[in-house]
């Protein structure tokens, strides 16, 4: 062999140059990093950089930083030195600037974090990232959070947010506002006659006939169901009259197709005025509601502004319903209904059942609490309600065989900052001889969050002896993440408005991934609530769901079903 061939023999058998550990970093590293020389030209740049600047290492090097990372926004137009050439002149970092974009050569536009920093004897370092796609999730939770997912409009929290700042600036500069409370007439019958999808069209398209009566700085809600709510923001009760005119006469005329057939509502409306001397908005809200309540006892199809004779309708009203709840109390008339909860990953087997109440009045009718509880709330009939679920509950699970299954009582905000009925529950518990682990509790969201250290305290007594907890409505606002860790809940109710609408909606899938996996983290498990159809358990199975509540699981059954006879 010639002494060429022997060297290069030698050559081959060398093991290859080990790879410096900086250019191992910067090849592993998610995040694009340029390095730049004294007068700006490229020096070294990552794979991830060339990857989001859209080019080769081999053509950047050597070129100036704008021809490879050209920025727009936040940069001279704003007022503010180019952040790249305030760092090449050694004018300290900017950190985590997100008001800035790349542009790639093939156009594309990426929004940046971005970090710079001098180096030593001249010249930057840049570090930077994508987060289009984070940015873009964002607005649409904030979207999502603050707007109703059937009809586009703002959702109850944003009504309220936006109806106190109308209330503050009354006070502060004496400028008035008008809040309107409209509830659909036949809404009822629509769902009752045609089904819900159909009920759920009339709302989306009757939303859209609504907004287009008001003017752009008007605000327009759904606060649930078929009830609406209006801020005219600069009006008094005389210069609102013609825009709520405006709004019954557009619901008059409105006309819904459904199957080849025209349907018509209508829509009463109570108006509260909003100035400096209004007590709350939820005064207002009050107000308008009961407005609301005359003009339907009135026939309906109208408007009523509230006065004092609204007022004593209104107390009326309800004073006639707080009746027959004490009532009802009394001849021992309420009743319990279950919902069967499901696993995911085994449809047929029931792990937890919700135990919901019933108002039965004279004449043999159910009463959903949708049409007593907000009354019972509003004049401190809750705790005393409570008592009787709990109590009632409590003697049927005692005669129920011991099973796997978890038994959830409602719990109202009201009970939960009642010393005394925190006393009554670990008697009450004690005297039935129920294992308190096939207890669990539910508490709203709202009412943790509104009485969060009476919650608390709550919820840390009743669980030393055993029971657990589930935090119902999670997600209905988007503080809950933050609120959620001083919670110590067991169980997390994922929120039906999101559930309902994920086959849809990647926002809303998003959502329920998201609770899932918050949730997870903390050790709890996850319910999916208003699962309505059977095909939204494949998804829910995917994300990782346990279980799974709703319609397409079972319908609402009495609780004396279960019990045995004897």
């Amino acid at each position: 062999m010639s002494d060429s061939g022997i060297a290069d023999a030698r050559a081959s058998a060398r093991p290859p140059a080990r790879e410096h550990p900086v250019d191992v970093v910067l090849r592993a590293l998610s995040e694009g990093v340029i390095l730049l020389d004294r007068e700006g030209r490229v020096i070294e740049i990552n794979p991830a950089a060339e990857r989001l600047c859209g080019t080769r290492r081999e053509s950047a090097l050597g070129r100036h930083h704008s021809e490879i990372f050209p920025l727009h926004g936040g940069v001279p137009s704003s007022g503010r030195p180019h952040p790249v050439e305030a760092a090449l002149q050694g004018q300290g970092t900017s950190a985590d600037r997100n008001d800035l974009q790349l542009q790639t050569r093939d156009g594309r536009r990426y929004a940046l974090t971005l970090r710079l920093r001098p180096m030593p004897g001249g010249g930057a370092l840049i570090v930077f990232s994508d987060v289009s796609e984070f940015n873009l999730l964002t607005e649409e939770l904030a979207y999502r959070a603050s707007h109703d997912a059937l009809t586009g409009l703002l959702n109850r929290e944003e009504f309220d947010a936006r109806a106190r700042a109308l209330h503050q600036q009354a006070r502060e500069n004496g400028q008035t506002a008008v809040l309107c409370y409209l509830d659909l007439d036949q809404f009822k019958v629509i769902n009752d006659t045609l089904g819900h999808d159909a009920g759920d069209g009339l709302l989306h398209q009757l939303a859209g006939e609504l907004r287009s009566q008001l003017e752009p700085d008007d605000a327009l809600a759904r606060l649930g169901g078929d009830e609406f709510g209006v801020l005219l923001p600069r009006r008094d009760l005389t210069t609102a009259r013609e825009t709520v005119d405006r709004l019954v006469e557009a619901v008059r005329r409105f006309r819904y197709s459904w199957n080849g057939q025209s349907y018509a509502v209508t829509a009463s409306v109570g108006v509260a005025l909003i100035d400096g001397s209004s007590e709350s908005v939820s005064r207002a809200m009050s107000l308008a509601d009961a407005a609301c309540f005359v003009a339907k006892d009135a026939g309906r199809d109208r408007v009523r502004i509230a006065g004092q004779d609204d007022e004593l309708a209104r107390r009326y009203v309800q004073m006639s319903l707080i009746g027959k709840i004490g009532k009802s109390l009394d001849e021992d008339r309420f009743l319990l209904h279950y919902e069967d909860v499901v696993a995911t990953a085994e449809p047929r087997r029931v792990v937890y059942r919700e135990l919901l109440v019933r108002m039965r009045d004279e004449d043999g009718r159910l009463h959903t609490p949708g049409a007593f509880i907000q009354a019972a709330e509003r004049y401190s009939l809750m705790t005393a309600l409570d008592r009787w679920v709990l109590r009632h509950a409590l003697a049927g699970i005692a005669r129920l065989p011991p099973d796997e299954v978890i038994y959830a009582i409602n719990l109202s905000g009201q009970s939960l900052s009642n010393d005394k009925f925190l006393d009554f529950v670990l008697s009450e518990i004690d005297a039935s001889g129920v294992d308190p682990g096939r207890l669990c509790f539910e508490i709203t969201e709202t009412a943790a969050v509104s009485r969060l250290t009476e919650a608390v305290r709550f919820i840390r007594r009743v669980a030393e002896g055993g029971c657990r907890f589930a935090l119902d409505d999670f997600g209905a606002g988007m503080a809950s993440f933050s609120y959620l860790k001083n919670f110590p809940v067991h169980i997390l109710k994922i929120d039906g408005s999101f559930v309902r609408a994920m086959l849809a909606s990647h926002a809303d899938r998003g959502m329920v991934e998201s609770i899932n996996r918050i949730g997870h983290e903390f050790g709890l498990k996850t319910v999916a609530e208003h699962v309505e159809s059977a095909a939204l358990l494949v998804p829910l199975r995917e994300i990782g769901v346990d279980w799974a509540q709703g319609r397409a699981i079972a319908w609402g059954r009495p609780f004396s079903e279960l019990i045995p006879a004897n």
